[in-house]
C-alpha cells in the first residue's frame, strides 16, 4: 500500500509510529490508511495543534453518520495506539483538566 501524504503537525510522528509498527513485523496497511484519514481532519479542522489533546480526540473520535459499529471502533483504536505512542516520547499530551470521557480513548 502507499503511504498517504502526511501534511499535518502530526506528520513526522505519524510516519515514526507507522515505521515503529513495520519494524515489529506488522504491516499495518488499514491503520496507514486510517491515519492518513486523521492527518487529513486535523489539516482541514485543527491545523495549529500540535498535540494530542481532548478537544481533538474527542473530535475525531466522534461516529459518523456513513459509519458501522466497526469502522468506528477500528478508526478509535488506531487513533487510541498512536496517542499511546505519542504519551511515551511526547510530554505535550494534557492530563490537566482533562474530562472523564478523554481518558478512556486515550490511556
Amino acid at each position: 500500500m502507499t503511504r498517504p501524504s502526511l501534511k499535518s503537525r502530526f506528520g513526522e510522528q505519524i510516519r515514526a509510529f507507522v515505521g515503529y509498527k513495520n519494524s515489529l513485523g506488522f504491516p499495518y496497511d488499514e491503520s496507514i490508511r486510517i491515519l492518513g484519514r486523521f492527518d487529513d481532519f486535523c489539516v482541514e479542522r485543527f491545523p495549529e495543534k500540535d498535540c494530542l489533546d481532548c478537544e481533538l480526540a474527542l473530535a475525531w473520535l466522534e461516529k459518523r453518520d456513513t459509519e458501522n459499529t466497526a469502522g468506528h471502533r477500528n478508526r478509535i483504536m488506531v487513533i487510541r495506539e498512536f496517542a499511546k505512542n505519542r504519551s511515551i516520547y511526547d510530554s505535550h499530551i494534557h492530563d490537566q483538566q482533562r474530562p472523564r470521557v478523554c481518558s478512556t480513548y486515550l490511556q
